[in-house]
């Protein structure tokens, strides 16, 4: 029998897991391309912030806690979830460092309503994880149920149809430009946008986030260019016919519920 592509994800993030806080290294710093991806999705992530104070913040999918210790200079308050008791451990571990106390992890699986709670947050997080999710018309029903009349959410997906790669897939069957089973579940933006407002969700913007052109030059003049034409647009909505690879603004899983403070 095919593993569901819940319980795949749920499995490969848990290997992740046991790399700890070299996790981040792999994913965040490991190269120039790594490098720029974090530094391009940093600088929209605060920019989109724009200085707002938050009194609570949800993340989903927090990971070792790449953003979260960015988002605690915007909280009094974060409730974190992730896959894994340890990613969870490693993210309060490092605000606790930070001086930031007002932090609790749960354990669970977001695509089903696993947090029963009255609780409703001024700010709900979703960076790089939403991808992963099979049932989005869920998550995203979940998070309308979970935020403030006026509150203010944030997702960053990676969009299916991005650079060169769609059209390469065309004419080539070569492994390498098949998608990774991983990103199985992504979703095109437009797509995204119809299942947010059938949840409710209004006043959507579309915005670039990573600006990726290689493999087609070196590595260091890749970047240069792909920063410099990030800088010149990510404040702007989505061109849908940008060629760059655009990730957008707009959890992977266990089925218990775990608390940690």
């Amino acid at each position: 029998m095919a593993m569901s592509h819940t319980i795949f994800v749920r499995k490969l993030y848990c290997d992740f897991a046991k790399l700890g806080e070299e996790y981040e290294y792999q994913r965040r710093k490991k190269n120039l391309y790594c490098k720029r991806d974090y530094t391009q999705t940093l600088k929209s992530l605060l920019h989109h912030i724009d200085d707002r104070h938050f009194g609570s913040i949800l993340e989903i999918g927090c990971g070792v806690g790449t953003w979260t210790v960015h988002l605690s200079n915007y909280a009094e308050s974060i409730t974190v979830i992730d896959i894994t008791k340890r990613m969870i451990e490693i993210t309060l571990s490092r605000l606790r460092q930070l001086n930031f106390r007002k932090i609790s992890g749960i354990v669970c699986d977001f695509q089903v309503p696993c947090l029963e709670t009255k609780e409703k947050y001024d700010a709900i997080f979703c960076i790089r994880a939403f991808e992963y999710m099979e049932n989005k018309a869920s998550v995203l029903q979940h998070m309308y149920r979970l935020l403030n009349p006026d509150g203010f959410v944030f997702i960053i997906t990676k969009n299916p149809r991005r650079g060169l790669i769609p059209f390469l897939s065309l004419i080539t069957k070569k492994r390498i430009f098949q998608t990774p089973r991983i990103f199985a579940q992504e979703i095109h933006y437009s797509d995204l946008l119809f299942l947010m407002r059938k949840a409710g969700f209004k006043n959507l913007n579309v915005h670039p986030v990573i600006i990726s052109y290689h493999p087609l030059l070196s590595a260091k003049n890749e970047v240069l260019l792909c920063n410099a034409v990030f800088d010149s647009i990510y404040k702007r909505p989505l061109n849908p016919y940008y060629l760059p690879s655009a990730s957008l603004k707009v959890i992977v899983s266990l089925q218990e519920n775990e608390h940690y403070t």
